[in-house]
């Protein structure tokens, strides 16, 4: 019994690595088609509301500073470190 094995698992292996292969294909499709969904939504919604690249890319830093900002408390300790204080001040 054992010796006719190889040959029934070799065909396994070989329809198995197709349907990998498949499979891997429809993933990365649906992929490269969610991310050119989710590009076009955000240059359609960039062009509607009129947002400037070039100013957007200027004040980069202060937006980025912005969280930084907010999850330090007055006394320069970070939120986490003393939510009460952070909720009620």
């Amino acid at each position: 019994m054992v010796e006719n094995a190889a040959p029934n698992n070799a065909i396994a292996i070989a329809f198995h690595r197709a349907a990998y292969k498949q499979a891997n294909f429809e993933k990365n499709r649906l992929l490269l088609i969610g991310l050119t969904a989710l590009v076009l939504t955000l240059w359609l919604t960039g062009w509607i509301a009129e947002v400037s690249l070039t100013k957007w890319f200027t004040n980069l830093d202060k937006f980025t500073s912005y969280f930084y900002r907010i999850f330090h408390l007055d006394t320069g300790a970070w939120v986490i470190s003393n939510p009460t204080e952070w909720f009620w001040g």
